[in-house]
């Protein structure tokens, strides 16, 4: 059983190589993971764990500790349910935010129990952490890298909106400004109006992902309102069915995009030159896809 990390940044880069490492060091190993948002884990790991074989739960990061607590033991009922016992199963937390980082207790005994320690050098990457970590587990001495295992209908779907929108052979930039409601993280709306147009200006064509929740749509209405003001060309495309048929012309300029799953955003980075967010998600998922961040 392994607890997942919490945030989808933090499940593609330490949980996609705990899940490759145990699949090496124990390949018989049936793998269970456990989630607050199941949809999304099983997008993102779609290719590699069984469709039955993802436990949702529901947690409260804000609750008070004791009802945290509580959330822990319906958690390992949950986990007994799907089997669980101390003869022949463990658990591995990544120093999961569900379980406030080892602070929450899960299963009665310890000697089930592997948790993350982040004993690694401080200049080391999480990656590298977790890779020294699981060698001192399981004793495998390989670097593995993060992964996604999205559906390959996602890859064929990219495929698709490249050649439909003229996009093959082009320096396409995918951009996310999303901050998961921290907009400490985020520079002001004047500096990415500026950035999107220095791109076009090169010609780059910039697919912006158009956000989640009101706020974040809201900043990019804003966007694209100085952007319009300049005379870019500005297209909006919604992509949470099937890809729209519309004509562009030969330099769209800017490609505005709504999507609903992960894997059809991250079909889309795999085909991309570059990715930029403020946000780990995405810098996660397009270096897992061997894309440049920034």
């Amino acid at each position: 059983f392994i607890i997942s990390r919490g945030p989808i940044g933090g499940d593609i880069n330490l949980t996609s190589i705990i899940i490759q490492k145990i699949q090496k060091a124990l390949p018989e190993t049936e793998i269970i993971l456990v989630g607050g948002n199941t949809t999304v884990l099983k997008e993102i790991f779609a290719g590699v764990i069984l469709e039955n074989n993802f436990i949702e739960i529901s947690f409260d990061r804000e609750a008070i500790l004791e009802e945290q607590i509580k959330g822990g033991c319906s958690i390992f009922n949950r986990l007994k349910e799907k089997g669980f016992s101390e003869e022949d199963s463990i658990v591995i937390d990544p120093s999961s935010h569900i379980l406030k980082h080892g602070l929450i207790p899960l299963i009665p005994s310890d000697k089930n129990y592997y948790y993350f320690t982040m004993t690694a050098p401080a200049n080391h990457s999480l990656g590298e952490r977790v890779n020294e970590w699981l060698d001192g587990v399981f004793g495998l001495k390989e670097e593995i890298y993060s992964k996604v295992y999205v559906a390959k209908e996602n890859f064929i779907f990219a495929e698709d909106f490249y050649t439909r929108f003229n996009l093959r052979g082009k320096l396409v930039v995918i951009m996310n400004f999303g901050v998961r409601g921290d907009y400490s993280k985020a520079l002001t709306i004047e500096f990415e109006i500026k950035l999107i147009q220095s791109l076009i200006k090169e010609k780059a064509v910039v697919i912006l992902d158009r956000g989640w929740g009101q706020k974040e749509t809201e900043r990019t209405e804003r966007i694209l309102d100085g952007l319009k003001k300049s005379n870019a060309n500005v297209f909006e495309v919604d992509i949470t069915e099937d890809i729209p048929t519309q004509n562009l012309p030969e330099n769209p300029g800017l490609l505005v995009v709504r999507y609903a799953k992960i894997g059809r955003f991250a079909g889309l980075v795999s085909k991309a030159s570059l990715y930029i967010g403020y946000d780990s998600m995405g810098q996660h998922l397009a270096g897992s896809l061997g894309k440049s961040a920034v």
